[in-house]
């Protein structure tokens, strides 16, 4: 799948909840979710590479780690001992 990332960066979706984002697609589903695209330059920036990464103009490894790096500016970042997602692929 285009824009799969190798390693999954993990956010925080509101107080408990976190989110395993694994693809360039998700991290942008993520940020329209938090309206994060709009007037500041970082998210602007992310979201630019995010979609360049789609298109095949950027590597997906560089748009993850502007992907990372934006969330953890942001404070978004979470350290999960198991997500939402890990619990389904261990049920299967």
């Amino acid at each position: 799948m285009r824009g799969s990332f190798n390693d999954p960066v993990y956010v925080q979706n509101g107080r408990t909840l976190v989110e395993e984002i694994c693809s360039a697609e998700q991290a942008i589903d993520f940020m329209e979710r938090k309206r994060l695209e709009a007037e500041d330059l970082v998210a602007r920036v992310t979201w630019q590479a995010l979609h360049k990464c789609l298109a095949g103009e950027m590597p997906v490894n560089a748009a993850r780690e502007t992907f990372f790096r934006m969330a953890k500016k942001k404070g978004l970042l979470a350290e999960p001992e198991m997500s939402l997602c890990s619990v389904g692929r261990l049920a299967k």
